[in-house]
């Protein structure tokens, strides 16, 4: 037979059928299909399938997600996945009072959250993995520990036995620092346009960005 869907699975109902007409059915007789290959990019999507799919990270010149049977060439299916892969990291910047969110994407990013809780350092320091942020494999969102002092250095992911992985990007820990504001006086009805100087103050990314004066807020 032949399976076109691009679905991981589809229930195909079985009948008899004679020329165009149908001669026999039952409408619980169905047959559940299945392909590994769709969704299943990488080693541990692929291993993240639930096991009664029979799924496998098949290696050689062309691996990929395959029925257990189906893979035949060497070295098999796969124990373990391979390290980790960091495409990106957004933002690369933020305060050595750390607080902020950081998203890894890329690629065997583990299998589970619990695969990669303890196993993220962003330039050295510790970064807590959020489970609601976690995608199979793909993305980790972590918030950042603070940092002693300004400094940066690569995000790195250890996934269990695997070796770690590490970014190209590098992030950057600063400490922005506010050094005037124009003009200096306006009305108590608020509406005046203020311009804050100072350094690194595009730390992290807009949206982490707040302004008070006084306790009042200030609109970017």
């Amino acid at each position: 037979f032949q399976y076109p869907l691009k679905h991981l699975e589809y229930s195909a109902p079985v009948y008899l059928r004679r020329g165009f007409h149908r001669i026999d059915s039952a409408p619980d007789l169905r047959l559940q299909l299945y392909d590994c290959s769709v969704g299943q990019s990488d080693c541990s999507q692929c291993r993240a399938v639930s096991s009664g799919y029979g799924c496998v990270w098949c290696g050689g010149e062309t691996p990929g997600c395959v029925y257990n049977l189906s893979c035949i060439s060497s070295p098999g299916p796969a124990d373990t996945c391979p390290s980790p892969q960091i495409t990106q990291i957004q933002p690369v910047s933020g305060p050595v009072e750390g607080g902020v969110l950081i998203t890894i994407r890329g690629s065997n990013l583990g299998m589970q959250y619990q695969d990669i809780q303890g196993g993220v350092t962003v330039a050295g320091v510790s970064c807590l993995p959020q489970s609601h942020g976690y995608l199979i494999s793909t993305r980790i969102v972590c918030e950042l520990q603070p940092s002693k002092q300004e400094t940066e250095g690569p995000v790195i992911v250890s996934v269990r036995d695997s070796e770690p992985g590490q970014s190209l990007q590098t992030f950057t820990y600063q400490d922005p620092q506010l050094t005037g504001i124009v003009p200096d006086k306006g009305p108590v009805s608020g509406g005046t346009s203020l311009t804050v100087q100072g350094t690194l103050l595009l730390t992290g990314q807009r949206k982490d960005l707040t302004a008070y004066v006084g306790q009042q807020p200030c609109y970017m």
